[in-house]
């Protein structure tokens, strides 16, 4: 889960709501998603962009998200990205 006024990354731990600072905690969430994914099929991540403009989505947060989750099914929904 990421938070849309920033854009970071969440995971619950039972009912708490954790941020995910790290490589290694972006995986292990990976890690856990997939062992609770049926068989055959694969989780994706959708990673929300903030809403608003923010100064603290900046490429290099993107660009970090990007390698944390690369041997995964993901993608970005990016309101304010370049229309392809």
């Amino acid at each position: 889960m990421s938070d849309p006024k920033n854009g970071w990354l969440y995971a619950f731990r039972g009912t708490e709501r954790a941020r995910i600072k790290s490589e290694r905690e972006a995986l292990d969430v990976i890690d856990e998603h997939k062992r609770r994914t049926p068989v055959g099929k694969e989780p994706l991540f959708l990673i929300l962009a903030p809403r608003e403009i923010s100064t603290e989505f900046k490429r290099k947060t993107k660009d970090e998200y990007i390698s944390w989750f690369k041997d995964a099914p993901f993608q970005f929904d990016d309101p304010f990205a370049p229309i392809q």
